[in-house]
C-alpha cells in the first residue's frame, strides 16, 4: 500500500492512494493532459483509477474531474453541497457521500470528515484497511473536535501547512484575501496550527509518515514550516514536502 501526491497547491491538487491494487484519487485539479502526464510519472494510467473522491468544488480541486469521469467512466464521489456547486454534476452524475457516513471502495473503508472551509459542503478523508489508517487533510480554517477525533491513530498523514502568519500579514495579498485565508471559517491552516495538530495525532499512535501539503508559494517556505514544527517538539520519522510542480515519489503506507 502506498501514496503519492500528483501536485499540491493553489494551481492544482490530486493525491493518489494505492491500497493493494485499489487506486483512489483524492481531488482532480488538473486537466486531462496534465493529469495523464503526472500519472505517467508515477506509473499509472488514467484508466487505472477505481474511484475519484472530491473534497469540495473549488477549481484547484475539481477542474479535471468531469473529463476524467466522462472519458474513463471513473466513479466519482462528493457531497450534495459540492455537487450543487459543480457545473458538470448533471452531466456526469456523481455518487453522493455524507460526512460521518462510511463507504467502502474495494477493501478500503473511507470516512468523509466535515471540515470548516469556505465551500458549500466540504469534506476531507480518512482511509483504513485493517490496521492501516491514512488521513488526508487540507483546506480548512481550523481544527474542529470531530477532525481531531477522526484522524486520531493515523500512521500516515497528509496535512496542509499553508501559510506563515507573519509572511501572510506582510505579503502581497489584499486585506480581504488575508482575512479569508487566515479566518477560522476561511481557507487554510497556518504552520502553527498544522504543527499543533500533528503533535496531537502523533500522541494518539505511531505516526510514521507525514506529508506537508498545500504550501503557499507567496506566504510560506519549508524553513518556516520546519521552524513551527521544531517549536512544538514534533518529529515524525519520515517527513516530506509535497510539490506543486511535480508528483512526489511513492511513499509506503505502514
Amino acid at each position: 500500500m502506498k501514496l503519492c501526491t500528483l501536485g499540491s497547491g493553489s494551481k492544482g491538487n490530486a493525491t493518489l492512494l494505492d491500497f493493494a491494487g485499489t487506486l483512489i484519487m483524492v481531488d482532480c485539479g488538473f486537466g486531462p493532459r496534465e493529469l495523464a502526464r503526472r500519472l505517467e510519472r508515477v506509473g499509472v494510467a488514467p484508466a487505472d483509477l477505481d474511484a475519484l473522491l472530491i473534497t469540495h468544488e473549488h477549481s484547484d480541486h475539481i477542474s479535471g474531474a468531469a473529463a476524467q469521469v466522462a472519458r474513463f467512466n471513473t466513479s466519482v464521489y462528493m457531497t450534495t453541497g459540492t455537487a450543487c456547486g459543480w457545473t458538470d454534476a448533471e452531466r456526469v452524475e456523481p455518487q453522493i457521500l455524507r460526512a460521518g457516513v462510511r463507504l467502502k471502495i474495494g477493501a478500503v473503508q473511507v470516512s468523509p470528515v466535515a471540515v470548516p472551509h469556505d465551500a458549500r459542503e466540504p469534506v476531507q478523508f480518512v482511509f483504513q484497511v485493517g490496521a492501516v489508517k491514512v488521513g488526508v487533510l487540507t483546506d480548512l480554517g481550523h481544527i474542529s473536535a470531530p477532525v481531531y477525533a477522526q484522524y486520531a491513530g493515523c500512521q500516515t498523514l497528509l496535512v496542509e501547512a499553508n501559510h506563515d502568519l507573519d509572511m501572510l500579514r506582510s505579503g502581497p495579498y489584499p486585506p480581504f484575501l488575508k482575512r479569508r485565508v487566515a479566518g477560522e471559517q476561511g481557507q487554510h491552516l497556518n504552520n502553527d496550527q498544522a504543527a499543533e495538530f500533528v503533535g496531537h495525532i502523533a500522541a494518539t499512535g505511531p505516526l510514521q509518515t507525514l506529508i506537508i501539503a498545500h504550501m503557499s508559494s507567496k506566504n510560506n517556505s519549508s524553513e518556516r514550516v520546519a521552524d513551527a514544527f521544531a517549536r512544538t517538539g514534533v518529529a515524525v520519522p519520515n517527513t516530506v514536502f509535497a510539490r506543486q510542480s511535480e508528483p512526489s515519489d511513492w511513499l509506503s503506507l505502514v
